[in-house]
């Protein structure tokens, strides 16, 4: 069994920094020296900070750019009217009367066919997508064989 392998599991999942704090303490015994305890809860601000603003930036420009697709899609569909009408309903929706979402669903699906009747409002979704899958670390990785 490999000691980076190890991994402590907590009813939600594998805990992530219980995790880091391990494959710390395995560098650490790897290169020579014996970890101590301080260095599996050792936290580095920095590194965090740097991870929490890369998310942060990603997510706002994945956000960007699929909103922007979406509204340009249902601009070249013409089906501004629609989208708009389904937005000022959704607005007022109260979570548990499930009567209303379902009242929506006609609309949605009358939307869904606008926008894939209209092979420009597709090829602009696509291009939406394939942005935004394209932006993220696994889809890179894939796209080099990895």
């Amino acid at each position: 069994l490999c000691p980076l392998r190890v991994c402590v599991v907590h009813p939600g999942g594998p805990d992530p920094w219980a995790t880091v704090g391990l494959i710390r303490g395995a560098w650490l015994g790897l290169n020579g020296s014996s970890p101590r305890f301080t260095d599996l809860i050792d936290v580095n601000g920095a590194a965090v900070w740097r991870l929490f603003s890369r998310q942060v930036v990603l997510t706002v420009l994945v956000g960007v750019i699929s909103t922007t697709a979406l509204i340009l899609a249902v601009t070249a569909a013409d089906a501004g009217e629609l989208s708009l009408s389904i937005f000022n309903q959704a607005q007022g929706i109260d979570p548990a009367n499930t009567e209303a979402f379902n009242a929506l669903i006609p609309e949605l699906q009358n939307l869904a066919w606008a926008l894939a009747s209209s092979p420009i409002a597709v090829l602009l979704m696509l291009l939406g997508v394939i942005t935004c899958g394209f932006g993220t670390d696994d889809a890179a990785g894939f796209l080099k064989g990895g």
